[in-house]
């Protein structure tokens, strides 16, 4: 009898479980830099003293340079700042992308992380809960796109964004391979394409393990991957 009981609370508990899971939730992750997207806003980032490192947008006119650069993206849902990382020692990986595992690593170490990562992720909730009351999806989940954005659009924003695909997918979202915006654009780097972006050791799965662990620990103190 106690086994039975035993197995007819933890039917219920996984039950409530799936019931808490996210369903069906879809995310398309976009990446790009604002001097490597638009004429429009590399003028004003050339225009400005600390150039596209330093430089502010609202929302509304990154959107509009996206209208206007990749109108298939349609409407971002949420646009995230990745230049929060400066990394004066990060020369190293500079012929690389931030495909390599190296800049994702160093990202997730940063002093910055913990709190760019809790901002995010209750961006993204409020988002969900926005396009779930709108229908988006039908009944099935919300749907949103997230730009995550920096200075060329090569290196922190695609790192970001790889991150952000892992955590989202760990959580239950269908989360598709990131697109990047300012790949054509990019010049005296591998791509992406090199043996060491292609083939990570396993520091990078443990990287993004620790990152979806900070994600689920986001609110409490400390939640920087170490």
């Amino acid at each position: 009898a106690a086994g039975a009981a035993a197995a007819a609370a933890s039917s219920a508990a996984a039950t409530t479980a799936a019931q808490r899971r996210p369903r069906d939730q879809v995310a398309q992750i976009i990446t790009f830099g604002v001097e490597n997207l638009d004429e429009q806003l590399l003028e004003r980032c050339w225009a400005w003293p600390g150039g596209g490192s330093t430089i502010q947008f609202p929302d509304v006119d990154l959107q509009a340079a996206l209208n206007r650069s990749a109108p298939d993206a349609g409407i971002v849902d949420v646009l995230v700042d990745a230049r929060c990382f400066p990394d004066p020692e990060a020369m190293q990986y500079c012929k690389h992308t931030g495909h390599h595992y190296g800049i994702i690593t160093r990202i997730c170490q940063h002093r910055n992380f913990g709190r760019w990562l809790n901002s995010v992720r209750a961006r993204i909730g409020e988002a969900a809960a926005v396009s779930a009351a709108r229908g988006d999806a039908g009944p099935a989940g919300p749907s949103l796109t997230i730009g995550v954005y920096c200075r060329s659009g090569k290196h922190r924003s695609v790192a970001a964004a790889i991150i952000l695909a892992h955590v989202l997918c760990r959580d239950g979202w269908d989360c598709r391979d990131p697109r990047h915006l300012s790949a054509p654009r990019w010049s005296s780097c591998c791509k992406g394409q090199c043996p060491e972006c292609l083939s990570p050791p396993q520091e990078l799965q443990d990287t993004l393990d620790k990152a979806l662990l900070a994600w689920r620990n986001t609110g409490k103190r400390g939640s920087h991957c170490s």
